[in-house]
């Protein structure tokens, strides 16, 4: 690249480089206090997909095998948020419901092949 010189000025002084992190991060998941069932009863569809988000990518970095989210039936509102939620992710989860005794079409369980 070439410039006219009356185009240059001087350059500002160096940064200053802290020594110390600014930003701390933590994505050990190791399975410990992860609970692996979730109410998302009485939320609204946009905070839902919020907290499933979060929820499923801590499940996947935690090894969890199954988790159980119950939505409730109502007019399907979470149950689509939960639908929407996995279309974000890899294939290779399962979704299915349980019986009818415990949960029905209430309930969606996610298995993680």
């Amino acid at each position: 690249m070439q410039v006219a010189l009356r185009d240059l000025v001087p350059a500002n002084d160096p940064i200053k480089r802290r020594k110390e992190r600014s930003v701390k991060t933590e994505i050990a998941y190791n399975g410990t206090g992860f609970n692996n069932k979730i109410d998302i009863r009485g939320l609204r569809y946009r905070e839902a997909l919020e907290i499933l988000n979060e929820y499923i990518e801590k499940a996947l970095l935690s090894s969890q095998n199954q988790v159980v989210i119950t939505h409730g039936k109502g007019e399907g509102a979470l149950k689509k948020a939960v639908i929407e939620t996995l279309d974000n992710f890899p294939p290779g989860i399962e979704r299915s419901h349980p019986p009818d005794e415990q949960g029905g079409d209430g309930v969606t369980v996610l298995r993680f092949l």
